[in-house]
Parts: structure tokens; sequence; C-alpha cells
């Protein structure tokens, strides 16, 4: 008999990786560590007990563990053991100025044991003893090595080896950060090493030094692979949106080659020394797009040069205004990768740091796991691939506890975003052409201006509200289209960059009516050009007059009508050149004037919705670093909210009720789940509301009241948003609820629907069961159980929507499957 919980389809982890560091061992005995790994793995047993396979990621320093490994297990071993930023004292110029003075490294405990690569073996050992112990079966082991200079002391890197260091950013800045670079070589080393026991030639490549170090502990102390953290081996410095091709005065795109080169020099050097030692990245904290054009990095090459067989997880969180960039560079790293493994990394502590991101960053909201979790990828079929592993940063705190209680608030929701994941395309999905971005830099280099200011307008867009978060890698579009699976979505993709397949899918899909929004510039995009009715005149920049302002959400206090649109060429894929071919065509939305020069910036004919976009900011020329210089909303006009009133005019229109134009919008998305609307985002600003209105209605929001108002549902979520929507109404106003019920063994959901007055309700239960036919729909709840039942409540079914619809009923409605 199954007796299967009908409440949750208890979905796995394919694997589930722990991170840890040395911090919450004290007792350095076999039996001691086994007992600590013990107690840490029976904490996560609800998590384990949902996964095929666990990893543990040992945090064990910053990867000076593996540089300076001498194959002495006796060696001592110098750990993360530390609270705040280590190494000032070997380079007193190591960080920003004023950044750290008043956080320096200190030892986390004063009786913090001392390690060595015996103690090292012994711990790995242990774990795989209390794995066994516990049933949890065969685990992975990974190795970490960063970049930066925070974790743990390093002699290696800051006092024997600085010259494995480069300065970012370079060049006049006052405020410089030091960081290890993965293109660097090193000097010789007349020590005895691991990899070297003769020591270390002059001019060896950091790669291969590594390589040969990790293939020697690999094998001394039991790692299984190896972890690049914090963008080591992509870039010199991953915490900024700029990089070696992209500098304050200017795109330096003609080195885009010399730099690819030298990033994949490193990868060649590490597989010659460790060819078979399997590898697992980070990645920058950046899109493939941004990566591409500012450092002239190749996924593709990476991907295959280092045999990698998992993708880049999705970022770190550290506040909820950055999920839409943590989205849209997840997104695109789920586009197109090496397996079917999509991992998603939850933020829970920061072993190093005085953070614990469940407690002072999140607050306990589950904000970022519904979100990440809920972003998909569309597969050769025409579904939809998930997130299916799950790594936790970390599972210690800074001082070294691993708090039970803390487990057993987070990993209940993890497990709930793991069984509700998108298992459909959502309402807006996200064409992303990697292979022809890869083509762009490895061919057409100069392009790569578009491939940023594409990914940023789209970040920008995402942060302003735009519900996106699944994604279709451009070839596999075409495929799709032409053999007729692409799912019923509005369709968002850059401007072709060039004559390719997926220019001539996104022609095809416009001219047949689906809808289709494409932004960026069309320089290289001649066809679409023509059919939309444009020309190329002179580049544009600076400041523009609007006419036709989108700007979709209310405000208590109304923004200048006059506010100017501000275009940089640097930043936005270079100047404004469309120009219409008749200023009087009707699909012309938004045109720019400079003087007595007029562009053509947003413009739509038929379903086919094209946007030039703008990137609002100029580039960081002072701290911090990582993120472009905005431009004050109040001031300048911004586009990226205008795409999202675009999208209403394909599918669901939101608009934002906000106290000003400054004031930092809702951040929410849709997905699709079991015939759902699954809402999912965060408020940065809880004052914030949302109306929303599908193409079916207004939705009702699950076990909510929900009031109508102009045809638009209003939310009243708090900073978490979770909510299931499957009841529409097209209504003017009203207010109206769905509550779940009872629903007996027969079945698996019930709901009662209030408010109705004779408006169309649209209800999508799940699809299997409305195949099925197993969906009542009744004026009582239990009315399939009366000995003179009452006749169901006429409806319509549409098997190829999932849904169906009720007209002209009043008064309560009660579905159930």
């Amino acid at each position: 008999m199954d007796h299967a919980s009908p409440y949750s389809p208890r979905a796995r982890w394919r694997r589930t990786v722990l991170e840890c560091s040395l911090k919450p061992f004290d007792d350095l005995t076999p039996a001691g560590l086994v007992g600590r790994w013990t107690q840490i793995l029976t904490a996560w047993a609800q998590v384990l007990d949902r996964s095929d396979a666990l990893g543990v990621l040992l945090w064990v320093a910053d990867g000076s563990e593996i540089l300076s490994w001498s194959g002495d297990l006796a060696q001592r071993l110098e750990w993360a053991r530390y609270v705040g930023f280590c190494n000032t004292d070997a380079l007193p110029d190591l960080y920003y100025p004023g950044w750290y003075q008043n956080r320096p490294g200190r030892p986390f405990r004063d009786d913090a044991p001392e390690w060595t690569y015996g103690d090292l073996a012994q711990a790995i050992t242990a774990l795989r003893q209390a794995a066994a112990g516990l049933g949890v079966g065969e685990v992975t082991v990974g190795a970490t090595i960063d970049p930066g200079p925070e974790f743990a002391a390093s002699p290696f890197k800051y006092v024997e080896h600085p010259e494995i260091l480069v300065t970012f950013p370079p060049g006049p800045m006052a405020a410089p950060m030091r960081f290890v670079s993965a293109q660097t070589r090193l000097h010789a080393d007349p020590r005895a090493f691991g990899g070297w026991p003769q020591g270390i030639p002059e001019d060896t490549p950091l790669g291969a030094h590594l390589g040969a170090q990790m293939r020697s502990l690999a094998a001394a102390v039991g790692f299984d692979y190896l972890w690049l953290s914090n963008g080591f081996g992509y870039s010199h410095y991953a915490w900024t949106p700029t990089g070696e091709l992209l500098r304050p005065e200017g795109w330096r795109t003609a080195r885009a080659a010399a730099e690819g080169a030298t990033t994949l020099g490193f990868w060649r050097s590490f597989r010659e020394q460790a060819p078979d030692l399997p590898l697992e990245v980070r990645g920058t904290n950046y899109s493939l797009g941004v990566d591409l054009a500012t450092d002239g990095v190749s996924h593709r090459a990476i991907t295959a040069l280092a045999g990698l067989t998992v993708a880049p997880p999705n970022l770190p969180v550290l506040h909820a205004d950055l999920l839409a960039q943590d989205v849209v560079c997840y997104l695109t790293r789920l586009a197109q990768t090496p397996g079917d493994r999509l991992p998603y990394r939850h933020y829970l502590n920061d072993p190093w740091f005085e953070q614990n991101p469940w407690y002072d960053i999140y607050a306990r909201e589950p904000l970022e796991a519904y979100t990440a979790l809920a972003c998909s990828r569309l597969n050769d079929r025409g579904g939809v691939d998930a997130p299916s592993d799950l790594h936790v940063l970390s599972i210690d705190t800074e001082r070294g506890q691993v708090l039970p209680e803390e487990v057993n608030e987070v990993a209940p929701h993890l497990l709930r975003a793991l069984d509700e994941r998108a298992d459909a395309a959502g309402p807006l999905v996200w064409v992303y052409p990697y292979d022809d971005y890869h083509d762009v830099l490895e061919q057409q280099p100069d392009r790569l201006p578009q491939l940023f200011a594409g990914d940023q307008f789209v970040e920008h867009a995402v942060a302003a509200g735009l519900p996106l978060l699944t994604v279709c890698d451009g070839r596999r579009f075409a495929a799709l289209q032409a053999a007729g699976q692409l799912p019923e979505s509005v369709y968002l993709a850059p401007a072709p960059v060039g004559a390719t397949a997926a220019e001539t899918a996104l022609l095809t899909h416009g001219a047949a009516g689906g809808p289709l929004l494409v932004y960026g510039s069309l320089e290289h995009a001649p066809r679409l050009r023509e059919y939309l009715g444009l020309a190329l005149a002179e580049p544009l920049e600076g400041e523009f007059s609007v006419t036709g302002d989108l700007d979709p959400d209310l405000y208590e206090t109304v923004p200048a009508a006059n506010r100017p649109l501000r275009h940089r060429a640097v930043t936005s894929g270079g100047g404004l050149q469309e120009v219409a071919t008749d200023w009087t065509a009707p699909g012309l939305l938004v045109t720019v004037t400079q003087g007595n020069a007029r562009r053509a910036y947003a413009a739509q004919r038929g379903n086919l919705i094209w946007i030039r976009g703008s990137v609002p900011c100029g580039l960081p020329d002072r701290e911090p670093l990582w993120r472009l210089r905005h431009d004050d909303p109040a001031e300048f006009a911004q586009p990226a909210l205008w795409l999202r009133a675009l999208f209403g005019r394909l599918g669901w229109a939101l608009r934002q009720e906000r106290a000003a134009v400054t004031q930092e919008p809702v951040r929410l998305f849709i997905k699709r789940c079991r015939g759902a609307f699954g809402l999912v985002g965060a408020k940065p600003d809880t004052t914030v509301h949302v109306r929303l209105r599908a193409p079916d209605g207004a939705p009702l929001f699950g076990e909510y009241d929900t009031r109508v108002v102009d045809g638009h549902s209003v939310e009243q979520f708090g900073k978490t948003i979770v909510n299931e929507v499957r009841a529409f109404v097209d209504a003017t106003s009203g207010r109206f609820k769905v509550k779940a019920q009872p629903f007996g063994l027969q079945h698996q959901r019930s709901y009662a629907i209030t408010g109705l007055r004779g408006e169309r309700l649209t209800f999508y239960p799940d699809p299997t069961a409305l195949a099925a036919g197993r969906v009542l729909v009744h004026s009582q709840p239990w009315a399939e159980t009366l000995a003179d039942p009452p006749p169901p409540v006429p409806h319509q079914v549409d098997l190829a929507r999932g849904c169906l619809t009720v007209e002209g009923w009043t008064g309560p409605l009660f579905i159930k499957w």
C-alpha cells in the first residue's frame, strides 16, 4: 500500500554538499573526530535522508595548505582559525585603506588546536567512518582554494611568493586590493614540496604548481576533488563588473584573445600535472556575458579544458537587493551546462567573519532559497530542468558551532523549495545565446560591449520587478521552434549580434505571432531592423528627452514628467543609432530626442516588441568596485521599468505601488509547478506592493483575501514571497479568497473559492488529474459523498492550456481532485 503523503512529492537531491571549516573539531583523536562528524551528519539527517550522495567541502585554509604542502604528514598545517581579515601583518597594503583595520584577523579561540597534515588525513578518514556508521554511504571530500587574503594566514602567498599576487584595480586608483591570480608564475623555490620534491623550478605556472601539489595532497590525505572559489581561474579579480577589457578609460576588446589565452593557460598547466583530478568551480559574481566581455573568459573553453561536469552554482546573496544579480547570473550559467547536474548553493553561515547570514542578513527569511531554487532551463523536449544539487555554505559558524536549531529552521525551507521546483516553463523565458556569445568572443570581439550591455540591462529589469525565472539556450530555442515544441510563454531575447540560427528562429517565431521581447542594439541585426521598419544613423549618447515613457508604476510622490534618458555608450553597447523609416508608424512606442536628432527606442510589430535598452550606470572609479555607479532614478528615466511594462502587453501586467521612484521595487518572480503559478521573491522595502493581472485575469493568492482594483490583484505579502496561484478572476473589482480544504483519502487537493458574483473564473489544477478527468467542481465541499449529490457546477475544460473555466457562477465554489 502506498502511504506517500499527498502534500509532498518527496523529491531528492542528487547530491548534498556540506561545506565546513576545521573550527568545529577540538578533539583530534580518532574517536573524537568520528564523534564530531557523527554529530554534524546527524544534525543534517533530514536533508541527507533526501539526498542520493553526500559531499563535504573542507575549508581548511584558503588553498595555502595545498600550495605549501611539503609531502610530510607531520608538517604543521596553517588553517583558518581566525575571525576577521588575515595577512595584514605580512602586507600592510593588502586591503583598501580604511576598510578592514577595525576587523583584523584574530584566533576564534585561544585554545584552538594545532593541526598537522596527518591530522587532516585522519579527519577525512573519520568522516568516512562516521558516514558509514550512519548508513550515509560513499562520501566525496573536496579541497578548496580561494584567491583572496582574508581566510587564513598564508606565508606562501604573502611572504614567500608575492609574485603570484595582482593589484586590482590596476592604474592610478589609490585604494587597491591584492589577490592571487591564477594566470601568474612562480619564482624558483629550493624547498621540497609534495609535487616538487626537488623544489619549484623558476617560472613555474601557478596552475602547474597547484596541479602537482593537489595531486600529491589528494593521494596523501584522501581528497577526491578540488573546488576553485571566488572566480579563481576565471579572472584576476571576481568582485567587479569591469575587468581587463573594460577600464575607466573605456573598452580594450583588442586584448580579448590575449587575455583569454592567458586564462586558458592556467587550466592547461593544471591539467598537465593533474589530468584526472575532478574539479568544481564557483565562478565569478557576474553573468556569462559580463565574464566574456570584461575578461575574455570563455566558459565554453574552460569547461572543456578543465573537464568540468558540474556547472557553477548561483551566487551568495548578501542582501535582498542583490537577488536580481543572483538570478540573472544563475540563469546564464544554466543555459548550457557540461552535464545535467545543476547545483544550488545556500549561504547559511560565514565561518571566517562575525556574520551568519541566516540570522543577520536574511533575518530568518528564506527569500533566496525559494527564488534561486525556482530557476529552471528548457530542455530538448520543451520541459524544464531544475536545480538538482544542494551546497550549504557553511554548516559551521565563525565560533565553530554547528547549531541544530539553525538546521531545524533552514532545512524545512530547503526541502519544500526542492519539492516545489519548477516543472514547466514560466510565463517569461530568456533566450540566452550561449554558443553565439562565445563565437563573438572568438571571432568578433569588437561586439563584446553588446553582451555586457544586454546582461546588465536584463539584470536591472529583474531588479525592477521583471519576473524572469526560466532560461533557454539560443540553439535549443531554434531547435524547439523548428520542431513546434516551444512552450506557450513570452520569450525574451537579446538582439542578434550576427546572422545565426537563433536570429532566424526569433524572426520566424515573431512572424508567426509568438510573443517576443527583444532588447539591445540592432546594429548587427539587419533582418530584424527591416521587420520593425527601422534603419541606422549616427550613434548618439548623452541625455535625451523622452516621448512615450512607459513607467508602469504608481507613486505617492509622482516623479518629474520630464526626466531625461541618460545613455552611456560605454556601458550600453554603443550609442543610440536606430531611426524609423516612417516616424508616423503606429508601432513606435518610445522615441528619444537630442537637439534635432531623433532616435527610435522601442517599437512593436504584432507580438514582437523591441526595446533598445540603456544601462543606467557609469563605470566604478571609486570603491565599492563590485558595483557600477547607478544614476539617480529621481533625475533620470529608467528604461529597465519599461521592459516590465512591455512584458505586461504580452503577458502578466505587474504594477508596483511605491512612495517614490527612488524606493526599491519588489523582486517578484513567477514559476510553474504542478499546474500552479508560483509567486516567489522578496521585498527590499516591505511597504511596496504589487498589482498583478494575468492573461486570464486577476490572480487570487492562495490562503489570502485578494483585493481586486481596476482589474489587478493587490498583494499584501511580507519580506519573503512564497505563494501558489491556481485561480484567476476576470473582474474589475471585488474581494475573493482561495482557501485549502480537507480532501479525504480519495483525493489530493481541495480548494474553496469565495467572493464570486458571476465573473469568469479560470482555474489550473494538477495537469495529470485534469487529463484523467478527476477534477470535481461543486457548490458544496463534500458534494460527492452525499446520498443525493447536487450536479457539478458547469465548467469548460481546456486540456491544451491545463485549465478549466467557470462562468456566471455566484457564491462559493469547491474544486477537488
